[in-house]
């Protein structure tokens, strides 16, 4: 009985390792949707800076720069603290 709880909470734990973290570019244009375009297709954003980060390593790091950054502040501070790390993402 106890191989079989951990290997259920060993499954369950993976799971959640892999699913439900938010990828940077995801982070990035939720974060602009919030802050600066409430219109913003936030599906498409995502997809179109996965697809550039996928091509492009900088793109790739920069998008992770911008997410640390904005990720970590309310909207008023992003504007003020991110520009640099969000510029080109």
């Amino acid at each position: 009985m106890k191989s079989r709880t951990w290997t259920l909470v060993a499954a369950v734990g993976l799971s959640l390792m892999l699913g439900g973290c938010k990828s940077d570019c995801r982070v990035v244009c939720e974060r602009s949707q919030e802050c600066f375009t409430s219109g913003l297709d936030v599906d498409s954003c995502t997809d179109n800076c996965q697809d550039k980060s996928d091509d492009n390593k900088d793109h790739a790091d920069k998008a992770q720069e911008c997410a640390d950054c904005v990720s970590a502040r309310v909207c008023s501070e992003v504007i003020k603290s991110c520009i640099d790390d969000c510029f080109g993402v």
